[in-house]
This record gives structure tokens, sequence and C-alpha cells, in this order.
């Protein structure tokens, strides 16, 4: 049964809410009006939630009673992405501070190898480095000692940009983060990470002299004292 020409144009149905409203109708054929009630009109009424049987509801009004449903609206759809975007910021701010935290941590524990390492060459050699290590800071894998071994052989592995040098007397373990793949740069995570622990690990921003540990973030080389 299509819809009666008094509402073509007027409101489109699906399928679906036509079979629900055509009940509703006029009984075209029979010459019935708006107003009368039936079986197929009880049925539409009880449908659509109304039981007054004597009253009259418009076409308008039952279909928007019939379309209405529960749903999220556009203002609650946007809070819900702002939140999202905002716990997803302090995650990605979390887990950055976390990584810097874990490669400041690498370079320190790094750092206490190596130290480890030219403490037992000593024990070995009774000898601090070699003269050709004197006044210049060389790379650990570079470091031959007087027994015929390099200072790496005491490292189950030799990490990049760690040097070790002596200066009038004071023996010293280096970290240049341009050499050690720029993870260590002035100013950055890592470099405030390790800024907060100077006083921990005993981190100096340049060659070890007298005094209390000073490494400061605005360095991208990191000194550990291995002997005054």
């Amino acid at each position: 049964m299509p819809p009666p020409a008094k509402y073509k144009n007027k409101i489109k149905l699906s399928m679906r809410e036509w079979s629900a409203a055509k009940a509703y109708l006029p009984a075209q054929k029979n010459g019935g009006s708006e107003g009368e009630s039936g079986p197929c009109r009880v049925g539409a009424r009880a449908a659509f939630g109304k039981t007054n049987l004597g009253g009259k509801m418009s076409m308008k009004k039952m279909i928007k009673k019939y379309r209405k449903a529960k749903g999220f609206t556009l203002v609650e759809l946007l809070i819900v992405v702002i939140i999202i975007g905002i716990l997803a910021g302090m995650m990605m701010l979390s887990s950055g501070a976390a990584v810097d935290k874990a490669e400041a941590t690498k370079i320190v524990s790094d750092m206490r190898n190596v130290k480890s390492a030219c403490l037992m060459s000593y024990a070995d050699t009774n000898v601090w480095l070699t003269s050709a290590d004197t006044m210049a800071a060389t790379a650990v894998k570079l470091v031959t000692l007087t027994n015929g071994k390099k200072l790496s052989d005491y490292l189950d592995s030799t990490p990049e940009g760690y040097f070790v040098g002596k200066s009038t007397g004071l023996v010293y373990v280096e970290y240049q983060g341009a050499v050690g793949g720029g993870k260590l740069a002035a100013n950055n995570g890592v470099a405030e990470k390790l800024q907060d622990m100077t006083s921990s690990a005993g981190l100096w921003s340049k060659i070890p002299t007298s005094g209390d540990p000073e490494y400061t973030k605005a360095s991208a080389n990191v000194f550990m004292v291995v002997k005054k």
C-alpha cells in the first residue's frame, strides 16, 4: 500500500517505518476517517506506546516518536575524543620520560663497568693504563695494558662512545654522546635524567677536579672518576 498523496514528499519513510505506520492511516478504501479505531490501528497505537485509543496522533509525531532512539550526541562524542586525546598525550609523555631514564641508567651502568675493568686491570698490572693514555682520553677498546692485554678484555662487551684517560694522576671514564649514537645531547631528556643522578652516581660534566660531582644537562659528555 503506497503512502497517501497527502503525505507524499513531506515525510520519507523506510520500509520498516511505513509498515508500522500504515496501520495508523485512515481506512481509504472503506471511507474511514483518521480518527477511527480498528484492529490495525490498535496494534499501531500499542506499538508506539499509545494506549489512549480515543485520542489522535499526527503522522509527524508518530514518526518522530518511532525514530527517537537513545544514542550519543555530537557534543558527547567530542568530549570523549578530547578525553582520549588528553590521556594519550599523558601516556606518551610518561613513556618518553621512562625511555630517557632507562638510557641514562644504561650510560651510568656502562661507565661503572668500564671503571670496574680499570680496577681489575690495575690489580693485574699495578699500572693505571699506559703512557700513551696519559693526557688524552682513548677509546676503551684501544687501551693497551702493560701485560699485553687490552682494557676491553676485562669487559663482556665493549660499549661505543666510552673512553678512559689520565690527568695529573687522576684516572677517569668519559662518555661522549656524539660518539655513543647521539642519545645523549645537551639539554635533552637523557641529559636531564643524568643531572638528577649526579650525586648518587658521581657524575661530572668535565674532567673531574676537587669538590663534589657537578654534572649539568648542558653538557653532551659525562665523566666518572676511577681513581683520584
